[in-house]
């Protein structure tokens, strides 16, 4: 199992702490630029609030990444493009994939979650519901 942390993990990008950063990695060995090779394709996983871009310590660290990985590919895809060091894998074109599960996301609905706004338009009728019952329910005597 691969993990990349996300905003529900660490905080969104201006409220990250540093020290739940450094916890989310060290616990699941998941820094936020990871290169993985799989049957022999690559994917690049990336945490989402590391690609700001505002120069905060866990964007430059991601940037620094990401271009350490290019560096690779180019490498790997053809000799010329070589900068520093051979790599010892074979080139394929990388897999990049962002997903985002969204309350109107075919996804969620497709696993059988409701939508949001399914959950809100019940809890309203289930209000009105209760509403009616008890303005209309008689006490024995009256």
């Amino acid at each position: 199992m691969h993990v990349v942390a996300g905003n529900h993990d660490i905080g969104f990008h201006n409220n990250i702490r540093r020290y739940s950063a450094k916890r989310f990695v060290d616990m699941f060995q998941a820094p936020s630029v990871q290169h993985l090779i799989l049957k022999d394709s690559h994917f690049i996983l990336i945490n989402s609030m590391a690609l700001h871009g505002d120069s905060c310590e866990l964007c430059l660290d991601a940037r620094s990444s990401i271009d350490r990985i290019s560096d690779a590919m180019n490498c790997a895809e053809s000799v010329v493009k070589c900068n520093t060091e051979q790599v010892n894998f074979n080139y394929s074109h990388p897999i990049i994939m962002q997903v985002s599960i969204t309350p109107e996301t075919y996804a969620v609905n497709k696993c059988g979650l409701p939508k949001e706004g399914t959950i809100i338009l019940t809890a309203i009728i289930m209000i009105f519901a209760l509403i009616i019952f008890l303005s209309t329910k008689r006490t024995i005597g009256r």
